[in-house]
């Protein structure tokens, strides 16, 4: 459903989610989580001290991670092109129930953080990049936001 899936995106932390995935997530057991981005590969995961066991089920969440995003693209990219417009990431922000003006900034600053090469723009993977970073920096971890 579009609507779940746009107000899932604008509240993640008081929208229905879709299942999570039920494996441990990359911090459980850990003494502290690396600094930096999330690893993407083992062997970045690895590198950062995390066991074998974390890495196995952090990437089975991080898989399913990018599918559920994909999914919320979709849900937005309304003209079906591959890419979110202005236009689209307003979409979201209105779905949300925000006030026009509020939807305006909203929008302009979201374009401005995830459309990282400056293209006007935002592909999956810059969709994908900017909610991992939001999800984690607002305490989250990618199960919580799946």
């Amino acid at each position: 459903n579009n609507h779940r899936a746009l107000a899932f995106l604008a509240h993640p932390a008081t929208s229905a989610s879709p299942p999570r995935h039920s494996g441990a997530t990359m911090g459980a057991g850990a003494s502290a989580a690396p600094a930096g981005p999330i690893p993407t590969t083992k062997e970045e995961a690895l590198a950062a001290g995390f066991s074998e066991e974390q890495v196995d089920a952090f990437m089975t969440d991080l898989e399913e991670y990018k599918t559920v995003c994909a999914d919320y693209f979709k849900a937005l990219d309304q003209d079906h092109n591959g890419q979110l417009d202005i236009d689209e990431i307003k979409l979201l922000f209105t779905v949300s129930g925000c006030p026009p003006p509020v939807v305006e900034m909203m929008a302009s600053q979201a374009m401005q953080m995830a459309d990282t090469n400056n293209d006007g723009v935002v592909s999956l993977e810059e969709f994908v990049t900017q909610f991992s970073n939001t999800t984690i920096a607002s305490g989250g971890s990618i199960s919580e936001a799946t």
